[in-house]
């Protein structure tokens, strides 16, 4: 459990050297474009004005992008590489030395662990300076995402104030706060081609080189040492395709592949294994822990019934909403604190007051089940 805690620490900080990044950025942004002559911009002045900025933005400050950008780069390679490095060396060390115990074995030596460490990091590595640190820094201004927002906020302000909804003033700010809101972009597209911003991106390469240290390392090694089971971790709420089988010893390579006498066990593999919404994967947060296929079971926490686990899920998903709502709030106000009044400033407090008070109900309602989380309810501030 310290080590889990240490990972969730680390892990952690990464995702907040990059919201701290990305805010960084949008100050810059905002500070260049909101500028004393946009106060009294009148709406038949704002093409000039869109010009006129749009000629200023390679005299953004660039140099201080830079070193935001190098030093996010350099503090974050290097937790990073504790986080696999480090972390995952001791994990798969004792998992290997476990195995040996458990299939009565000398222990085998793990002679490419060094090897296999050294490319999940630089995989990892390489993801994200394609897909952010180079984003960012790309002299190319069609590819840069911070060129992008820059932009975007002009178009915006000035396609609002053409069509006549909006003053300038009104529309510039409209554009921050949706900056704000959606985050710079990276370089990466899902399969709806829409762009993941900076902190959705560095929060799922986290949460898979987590899964990949926690997991990966750990199941890879069973078949040195012949094992084919595990015991699956219980969870309050579960997916439908983790319900079913969670609590119980189960098989961790495809039934037609374990031995005759083991194929009386469920199969990860017949419950969608790695698929996004199977199990062990995207947001699947249980554990395999190697063990015999008639270990005892009755010490491990009884797991609830397939219908209420999957109830408990939706629960879940519930706080998980409402903790995305205060982040929202959090986001309005910071936008809010860059461009808006105090009458807007108080107004989103107050509306972060509101949530918090929902979520507080709502957590106290179901106590049995949920607890709070505050660091799902942060931003980088």
């Amino acid at each position: 459990m310290a080590k889990q805690s240490q990972q969730d620490i680390k892990s952690a900080y990464l995702v907040d050297l990059y919201q701290h990044l990305e805010d960084e950025i949008i100050k810059l942004i905002v500070k260049r474009l909101n500028t004393i002559d946009l106060d009294s911009l009148q709406s038949d002045e704002v093409l000039n004005w869109y010009f006129q900025k749009l000629n200023e933005l390679g005299s953004l400050d660039w140099d201080t992008v830079q070193k935001l950008v190098s030093q996010t780069s350099k503090l974050s390679k290097k937790q990073l590489a504790s986080l696999i490095k480090e972390d995952g060396y001791q994990i798969a060390s004792d998992e290997n030395r476990r195995l040996a115990n458990l299939m009565n074995r000398a222990e085998k030596p793990w002679s490419d662990l060094d090897q296999i460490l050294n490319q999940l990091f630089d995989s990892t590595w390489l993801d994200i300076e394609n897909y952010v640190n180079q984003t960012l820094l790309s002299t190319n201004f069609e590819d840069n995402g911070v060129a992008k927002a820059y932009t975007d906020i002009l178009n915006k302000t000035l396609a609002r104030v053409t069509t006549g909804l909006e003053t300038p003033q009104n529309a510039f700010k409209r554009a921050v706060k949706e900056l704000v809101q959606s985050g710079i972009k990276t370089g990466l597209k899902d399969k709806g081609g829409h762009d993941w911003s900076l902190e959705r991106y560095v929060r799922m390469v986290v949460d898979s080189t987590n899964h990949h240290v926690n997991n990966d390392l750990r199941l890879s090694r069973m078949t040195e040492y012949d094992c084919y089971t595990a015991y699956m971790s219980t969870k309050a709420a579960a997916r439908e395709a983790c319900a079913p089988i969670q609590g119980k010893v189960v098989l961790m390579v495809p039934n037609n592949q374990a031995p005759p006498e083991l194929r009386r066990l469920p199969s990860v593999y017949d419950y969608g294994w790695r698929e996004a919404s199977g199990c062990g994967g995207i947001n699947c947060h249980h554990r395999w822990t190697p063990c015999l296929p008639d270990m005892d079971i009755s010490k491990y926490p009884k797991p609830p019934s397939e219908k209420e686990a999957i109830k408990n899920a939706e629960l879940v998903a519930k706080q998980r909403r409402l903790e995305t709502s205060i982040r929202q709030a959090k986001k309005m106000l910071k936008s809010a604190e860059l461009v808006g009044t105090e009458e807007e400033v108080g107004h989103f407090k107050q509306l972060i007051r509101n949530r918090q008070s929902t979520l507080r109900q709502y957590i106290q309602d179901n106590e049995k089940l949920l607890h709070r989380d505050y660091s799902r309810e942060q931003i980088y501030s």
